[in-house]
């Protein structure tokens, strides 16, 4: 029989034994827990590292904590480098559109912000849009503050090829026209070449009939018979009508020849693809030769009025970007110009370029004598896509393109002033910034 002592003792150990297989069962838990939990940071860091876009995420101070690799690569600094730094050091941010207090500490804002220049440290300003988030603890303290970014730099590419690719299309689209407009002056240069070559025959003829004239000079017996057929030639080849439409033939060539070229040179300005950098240009010119390009599209309905300010500055701008622009408002005034008046069955109507030079900007306006622009569309008229032409008329692409070329690549604004069956008007304001 055991004794008090010795069933004490197997109870003590059987409580021992149960917690000892407890306390295994928790551990084998807790390293199962722990597993899990590793296995699941080790899959949400792939996650953030294999993110196009990057991330940098700091404490409340601004002051770096964790770096993804795409984050790393487009700041060329190895994410060791970067944690511990104060996230505007190694985020260096350029914009003509911050204050020199907002480039240094732009506002945190989970809203999205775009149009930002951000400087690597190889000097090379990279086009990023960025934006913030909050961690908040339970006391609704910042934990920590997580910035995502984008590279914004093929996106700006595909914008500038979508550009060119719509310029290219609008070239397409008035192609015919522009056959035709360099087909007539150089039908009349041919025209007027062959007149030319075959009426200097007859000029010979004169001219061999004086020069014999002049021999029989000196033979006075044969000089009145030489006279005779020197009058003849005269009256035969009808002179007084050459000596006039000889010189005239000539001029119209010329004329001709100039119009063809001129045409060329408005072509090649205005499909020029041009270069990212901005250059100083005449906009003068470049509404000339936009107008000399479309002439087939608003011939037919409207006459063009220039009021082109002599005294304009150059601009520091995009010339193939302006280009499009008249070329869209041009094109549009045609259109509304030939709902009003049934294509010129009604007449033609009016359209007016105007430049103009203020003191804080230059102006620019393009009016029209057609159909106006709705009430209840007037909202959307700069919304890409959107379009009141039929099906296979327009992409509605057009006034977005414009709205953003003037906005955001040259800092200008663009309004416009419309009444229904009046017309309509553009205004665009380009900043002193722009002016040389």
């Amino acid at each position: 029989m055991n004794t008090p002592l010795e069933r004490k003792y197997k109870r003590n150990k059987k409580r021992v034994e149960i917690l000892e297989k407890m306390i295994e069962v928790k551990t084998r838990e807790l390293y199962l827990q722990h597993q899990q939990v590793e296995q699941s940071n080790n899959f949400l860091n792939r996650i953030l590292h294999s993110m196009s876009g990057g991330v940098i995420v700091t404490d409340a101070n601004f002051t770096i904590s964790l770096v993804n690799t795409a984050a790393s690569e487009l700041l060329l600094e190895p994410s060791e480098n970067l944690v511990g730094q104060s996230l505007w050091n190694a985020f260096p941010l350029e914009s003509t559109y911050l204050s020199s207090s907002e480039t240094a500490s732009p506002k945190v804002s989970s809203d999205q912000t775009e149009g930002i220049l951000l400087r690597r440290v190889d000097h090379q300003p990279i086009p990023v849009s960025y934006s913030f988030s909050h961690i908040e603890n339970e006391e609704n303290e910042v934990e920590a503050i997580v910035c995502l970014f984008q590279d914004l730099s093929l996106m700006k590419t595909l914008e500038r090829q979508l550009l060119q690719s719509q310029k290219l299309e609008s070239v397409g689209q008035l192609a015919a026209g522009i056959a035709h407009e360099i087909n007539t002056p150089i039908q009349y240069v041919r025209d007027n070449t062959v007149f030319v070559r075959e009426e200097f025959d007859n000029v010979k003829r004169l001219l061999v009939a004086v020069e014999q004239l002049l021999e029989a000079c000196s033979d006075q017996s044969s000089l009145q018979a030489e006279r005779q057929t020197v009058l003849t030639i005269i009256d035969d080849i009808d002179l007084s009508y050459l000596v006039d439409e000889i010189p005239a033939a000539l001029n119209q060539s010329f004329e001709g020849a100039e119009s063809v070229a001129r045409i060329v040179r408005s072509m090649k300005t205005f499909s020029h693809p041009g270069t990212e950098e901005k250059t100083h240009a005449n906009i003068n010119e470049a509404i000339e030769s936009t107008v000399t390009v479309s002439k087939n599209e608003w011939k037919y309905v409207s006459d063009i009025e220039l009021e082109l300010d002599p005294s304009l500055p150059l601009v520091n701008c995009h010339p193939g970007e302006l280009t499009q622009v008249f070329l869209n408002l041009i094109v549009n005034a045609a259109h509304a110009i030939g709902e009003a008046t049934d294509n010129g069955k009604k007449g033609k109507g009016k359209i007016t370029l105007a430049t103009k030079r203020h003191e804080e900007h230059v102006e620019i306006q393009v009016r029209d004598t057609g159909s106006g622009i709705p009430h209840e569309v007037q909202s959307k008229i700069f919304d890409p896509f959107f379009t009141t032409k039929a099906l296979g008329k327009g992409t509605g692409q057009g006034l977005a393109i414009v709205y953003s070329t003037i906005t955001d690549r040259h800092n200008g604004s663009i309004e416009f002033q419309t009444e229904v069956g009046k017309g309509t008007t553009f205004l665009i304001e380009l900043p002193t910034e722009n002016i040389k």
